[in-house]
């Protein structure tokens, strides 16, 4: 068992790759989304659009080149689900990256894995998020298959991650900041990906509001102000219509409208969890939130980073507690919202 506590960071520019290594990213991930692939815009990743992304296979060779220079891994994410027509596309992908010297992927789809196994017998795979990973056996039909790592559902609480990972055959990852989600990923059918180009002939049609909310964060203000504060599909309000049952509406009537964002930060934290997980045997932490800026990935990787520094000095539990949620209120200036912004 690897015994260092490892940070993975996303990356979407090759400018930002240094920064990113000098503040302690262990490794880095990212996706990318080139003219070459004639998917198009339609995201191979669980991240479409060109903010979350390196736009071509020249970034993702520079980037490339300057995480060997500092022996970084470079994980490249291919990890969506795929119909036979896109899973073309993203064998296409694996291809194109294997020619420039990426050997190391991010994953859900099976057909994918086998694909890559066959054109790159050493490849590191590690099995997604979206791969819905709930026990040991499935953890070790992956590795099986020859996945060298799996990212466990942030839904299990650290007892379980525990047991898991204590009859694991091959190492477990845990996303511990950011993008929080109300659904489980592999089950999710929300539409995260969005077609860049004709995008101002959506803006009006229904059938594509919900999906645009998720993008326009990055659209001009003209547009951005036609979806209000809330910009995630799954974080629209929702309204509870009561028919034919007096007593539930009687029950629920000061419910009114709801929305999810109550309940879940996209900016979540689980920084305070990483001395319980460590002590489960979890080397690796990944940091979500490809498309933020390059200043809160900076930030993101020194929190991580001094908690890995309290851990090496064998603080208590409790001390540990105090002073990572004490650095994190000095570094973001802002306090912590438990429970609702804690992962795990």
């Amino acid at each position: 068992m690897e015994q260092q506590l490892k940070i993975l960071s996303p990356v979407d520019r090759p400018s930002e790759t240094q920064a990113l290594i000098d503040c302690g990213a262990d490794e880095l991930f990212c996706g990318v989304l080139s003219d070459k692939d004639s998917h198009g815009s339609q995201g191979l990743n669980r991240r479409g659009g060109l903010f979350f992304n390196l736009h071509s296979y020249k970034e993702l060779e520079e980037v490339l080149k300057t995480a060997k220079k500092n022996n970084i891994l470079l994980y490249l994410a291919i990890n969506e689900f795929y119909t036979e027509e896109a899973l073309h596309y993203a064998e296409q992908q694996v291809i194109n990256s294997l020619d420039i010297g990426v050997n190391n992927f991010i994953i859900s789809d099976l057909g994918l894995l086998h694909f890559i196994k066959e054109k790159s017998p050493l490849a590191n795979i590690v099995m997604s998020i979206g791969s819905t990973s709930f026990n040991t056996e499935t953890i070790n039909f992956y590795a099986n298959l020859g996945a060298k790592r799996v990212v466990i559902d942030r839904e299990l609480t650290i007892k379980e991650i525990a047991t898991i990972s204590e009859n694991s055959s091959i190492p477990l990852e845990v996303i511990i900041l950011n993008d929080k989600c109300p659904f489980i990923d592999g089950f999710c059918n929300f539409m995260h990906n969005l077609p860049v180009k004709g995008i101002m002939s959506m803006i009006n049609n229904p059938r594509y509001f919900y999906m645009l909310k998720g993008v326009s964060a990055i659209l001009p203000s003209e547009i951005k102000g036609k979806f209000g504060k809330n910009y995630r599909g799954c974080e629209l309000d929702y309204f509870i219509k009561y028919k034919d049952n007096d007593s539930l509406k009687n029950s629920l009537l000061n419910y009114g409208t709801r929305s999810l964002r109550n309940k879940f930060f996209l900016d979540s934290c689980g920084a305070c969890n990483v001395y319980d997980l460590f002590n489960a045997n979890i080397r690796y932490f990944k940091i979500a939130g490809r498309g933020k800026t390059l200043e809160k990935k900076r930030k993101d990787i020194l929190l991580l980073n001094y908690a890995r520094e309290l851990l090496y000095k064998s603080v208590a539990k409790e001390d540990f507690y105090l002073n990572v949620r004490d650095f994190r209120k000095r570094l973001f200036g802002m306090t912590c919202k438990p429970p609702a912004q804690c992962y795990y």
